[in-house]
């Protein structure tokens, strides 16, 4: 790699960061063009520059004959990862909601600015 893979996986992950931290800041009625576009094109950017400076990193060690065998590990973590991740995050989603509806309280909401940027409001999302 021309830059070095290090220094391309930190420059991707900040790419994503600050996509994300953009995302915080997107207004409940705005428009896609002006508030999402661009940060989905900054997201892009930076696993773009992330995911080849990972690969690399992580085979750098591989010996020829375990390249495919490092290759795969590689990827069924990433499919593995975020299947955990995914899973985590519904099973904790579903136990809030359970625990609403035992209550007697509403799963819906209280604004749309709660669910859209609960980081920037500083409100819990229920």
């Amino acid at each position: 790699m021309r830059f070095g893979a290090r220094r391309s996986l930190l420059v991707g992950m900040a790419l994503v960061a600050v996509g994300l931290a953009l995302f915080t800041q997107a207004p409940v009625h705005g428009s896609y063009v002006r508030d999402v576009l661009p940060v989905l094109i900054l997201l892009g950017l930076g696993i773009g520059v992330s995911f080849p400076a990972l690969m690399t990193l992580a085979m750098s060690g591989a010996t020829q004959a375990d390249a495919g065998l490092a290759s795969g590990l590689v990827n069924t973590s990433a499919q593995v990862g975020g299947a955990l991740g995914l899973a985590v995050l519904a099973t904790l989603s579903t136990t809030r909601s359970d625990n609403l509806i035992h209550d007697g309280k509403s799963t819906a909401p209280r604004s749309p600015a709660v669910t859209t940027s609960p980081f920037s409001s500083g409100r819990p999302l229920s």
